[in-house]
């Protein structure tokens, strides 16, 4: 195995606390997913305990969704057809199969956990199976009840787990993946909420290597993130996290630890991060702040986002800061104010023949006389800057008329 590759690979090393949180929302989205990891380190008992409503931190109550039904298929010990897909009889000329024993039957409101456990043991027979299972929820004539939700779990391949097999790529693109690391600090917290005798907690605090492992074993595969990803995996879990602040679940910090690390799971580190940033963009306005302090290029490219999202709203709001930032040029000195100037002057030339054009013309319409000429008074020590701004977003203004005057002059 190369293990240097597993490290690069997308998927995203957690603590059992963020895997709480992450079951709770590919839980609620629908959204299968694969827990990988070395043995003995609770992927199949942190699931179970889900179910069960049982967490080892009291901040991540707020995560469960109610009391589930649990089953938990070893798809390592399946050694026939019928174990996984059930077994054919003819009805009315057709071969249907009845369904396997685990097989949930019925539909309730309760939500049932179906845990695929030791899926790199699968055999490959049977893989096709898992497949259908997994991504169409169905198998030959049975389909999964809506109230169904699918987790699994496995062992990377490696010397250490000589029979696990790896996966082919139909079924890793079917799962959002995360790698289970154990946590010195969060087991302490588990062994706590379990009442276990200090004599162990102590044993295991000097003796670190029992719970966290010698090494970790990173499964050798690549997910590489596409548009399934962004319509089956993506879209639904961010509907959750949006859902879930605007109903006061989550605080907005929370909101934000949430979508950092939901968004590395599902696009993998290096897009998990674009999309974070990208989506904060278009989230909010350019404060007061920004625009003193961050330089055009940054400001432009919030701008553009909230252009591709639609966002007229933060658009409006950011040209408000803007006038609010040049409206205090009468009233106090800025350090670089020069540069400040510029930068918002410049600013406007960014809606050059749209409706927000004119919005922010008529926001520079009701500036006080003295930052008016203030900023002509800048315009005319810098000819360059006064014709961009006479040319885009002051057309129509007092000081671009102004402006424009003095120039033919």
């Amino acid at each position: 195995m190369n293990k240097d590759f597993g490290k690069s690979s997308p998927i995203v090393p957690v603590t059992h606390t963020s895997l709480v949180k992450i079951l709770s929302y590919c839980l609620e989205a629908n959204v299968p997913l694969m827990v990988w990891g070395r043995k003995g380190i609770g992927k199949s008992d942190i699931v179970k305990s889900f179910a069960r409503m049982q967490v080892h931190n009291e901040n991540l109550k707020k995560y469960l969704l109610g009391e589930a039904d649990y089953v938990r298929i070893f798809l390592g010990q399946a050694d026939s057809v019928g174990d996984i897909i059930g077994l054919p009889r003819h009805e009315n000329g057709y071969t249907v199969y009845d369904p396997p024993r685990w097989f949930p039957k019925e539909n309730t409101d309760k939500m049932l956990i179906l845990h695929l456990d030791e899926f790199t043991r699968i055999r490959k027979e049977f893989r096709n199976a898992a497949l259908g299972l997994v991504e169409d929820r169905i198998i030959y004539s049975n389909k999964l009840p809506d109230n169904v939700r699918i987790i699994a779990s496995a062992n990377p391949p490696s010397m250490e787990y000589f029979d696990a097999e790896d996966l082919d790529e139909a079924l890793i693109d079917r799962f959002v993946h995360v790698l289970l690391t154990p946590s010195k600090s969060v087991w302490e917290e588990f062994a706590k909420s379990v009442n276990i005798p200090d004599v162990i907690t102590k044993f295991a605090s000097t003796n670190p290597e029992l719970i966290v492992g010698s090494s970790e074993v990173f499964p050798d595969i690549k997910i590489e993130p596409n548009g399934r990803t962004l319509h089956k995996r993506l879209w639904p879990i961010l509907r959750v996290i949006e859902s879930r602040r605007e109903n006061g679940i989550i605080s907005e910090d929370e909101f934000k630890e949430d979508l950092a690390i939901m968004s590395q799971v599902v696009l993998g580190p290096v897009y998990g991060l674009q999309f974070y940033s990208f989506y904060n963009k278009a989230e909010k306005p350019i404060t007061f702040e920004e625009f003193i302090n961050e330089d055009f290029d940054e400001l432009k490219e919030k701008i553009k986002i909230m252009t591709i999202m639609g966002r007229v709203d933060l658009q409006k709001k950011s040209i408000d800061n803007a006038i609010k930032v040049l409206g205090e040029l009468a009233v106090r000195h800025f350090d670089k104010e020069d540069e400040i100037v510029a930068k918002l002057l410049e600013f406007s030339s960014l809606f050059t023949g749209t409706e927000l054009f004119k919005y922010y013309n008529s926001q520079l319409t009701k500036l006080p006389k003295e930052t008016r000429a203030k900023i002509f008074t800048y315009l005319k020590r810098n000819p360059k800057m006064a014709k961009v701004y006479v040319q885009s977003a002051a057309k129509n203004s007092r000081i671009g008329n102004a402006v424009r005057n003095d120039m033919k002059n």
